[in-house]
């Protein structure tokens, strides 16, 4: 006896349909989207049970119409559960491996396209979109800018210090009348000493 195996994911948008890649006593047999194949009892048995999960049914003789709907719907919703699951797999083991501090797992390009189909998110460790890498950027300017503006202010608060702790590196270079005057109100000597020094010392 014979059986109809029947791919239904030929009612999903284009880019989401799957090819099943089926194998049976060393002959590939793939049954692609919208593909209703007959074969033999045991062979169907065979690939139903590899891929019923993701959407493949048996039709009957009789299956039309309303029937032929139910199972399709039927179908599709186990498509999706099993789309879905891969996700939610291939994230918890890249989380798992993530706490164990080992590398993290690259996703199959079916993954990637069932993330895709439901706008899911997938954790990938390497990946950074533009964004990221825009924001790194201007951090890392912006950390340049600071270390620039650091490095002049410790030039200037060394140069005060110096002067603070040596008196006789002060430079006046302004008229005698404008030197700074002490807290009793004098002139302050180490500008008057500067002043006037000759040539000579």
């Amino acid at each position: 006896m014979s059986s109809v195996l029947y791919n239904p994911t030929d009612k999903l948008d284009e880019e989401f349909q799957e090819t099943f890649p089926g194998m049976y006593l060393g002959k590939a047999i793939d049954i692609k989207p919208g593909a209703k194949i007959e074969l033999d009892d045991k062979a169907a048995r065979h690939l139903l049970n590899n891929f019923a999960s993701r959407g493949l049914i048996s039709l009957v003789y009789g299956d039309d119409g309303e029937k032929e709907e139910k199972k399709i719907k039927t179908a599709l919703d186990r498509n999706r559960t099993f789309k879905i699951k891969q996700i939610n797999d291939y994230n918890e083991k890249n989380e798992a491996r993530k706490h164990q501090g080992l590398p993290y797992l690259w996703p199959h390009k079916q993954v990637k396209a069932y993330a895709k189909e439901f706008g899911a998110k997938l954790i990938e460790s390497y990946k950074i979109d533009d964004a990221q890498l825009q924001k790194s950027k201007e951090l890392e300017d912006e950390n340049i800018k600071l270390k620039v503006q650091m490095a002049e202010m410790n030039g200037k608060m060394d140069q005060i210090l110096r002067q603070m702790s040596d008196p006789e590196s002060i430079k006046f270079e302004g008229k005698k009348e404008d030197i700074p005057l002490t807290k009793s109100g004098n002139p302050d000597k180490r500008y008057i000493a500067k002043e006037n020094e000759g040539p000579g010392g």
